[in-house]
């Protein structure tokens, strides 16, 4: 009896082995890397960034999402929406916007010497960045736009050991 039941229990294994699904990647969609920010232009437009110049849109407030190039493999780091469907995202070589909610993406600017880390933008033209010439030190600089992101001026030579800045709108 013993045998009987044992035969059983092995047949069993093999026959769930034989039909168990393969895993498959859920979450954060579509990358499987890291999602270092995500924005939304309203409650169903959206955008994400990510290690290796991972980039993606949704249209339908998250539920599924389109891959699209940044340009570059380098991380991005953050998103600032900047207009209806217009944004920039920070990379650690360049700064990249799009103007059609996210499908295409271009290179806004490079601040020769550093990375972006860190964005605000106060209204359309003037915004803030954190920066640092380091990517692996832990100190950053802050920077100025007055032109949309087009070009960048390092406000201080001081470095300040921040991760994000928010100022009022």
């Amino acid at each position: 009896m013993k045998k009987y039941h044992f035969v059983i229990f092995i047949l069993t294994l093999f026959a769930t082995g034989a039909t168990a699904q393969q895993p498959q990647w859920l979450n954060p969609q579509p990358f499987g890397s890291d999602v270092n920010d995500i924005e939304f232009f309203d409650s169903l437009r959206g955008i994400q960034v990510g290690a290796f110049g991972d980039l993606a849109y949704t249209t339908d407030g998250g539920i599924t999402w389109q891959k699209t190039p940044a340009g570059t493999n380098h991380n991005l780091f953050d998103i600032e929406i900047t207009g209806n469907n217009t944004a920039m995202a920070a990379s650690d070589t360049m700064l990249i916007h799009t103007t059609d909610g996210g499908a295409t993406w271009s290179e806004l600017a490079v601040l020769p010497g550093y990375a972006f880390f860190d964005l605000d933008m106060v209204n359309a033209s003037a915004g803030f960045a954190l920066v640092r010439a380091d990517t692996t030190e832990l100190y950053y600089q802050l920077a100025k736009t007055i032109d949309a992101g087009e070009s960048w001026e390092i406000l201080n030579h001081q470095f300040i050991r921040a991760g994000k800045i928010a100022f009022p709108d």
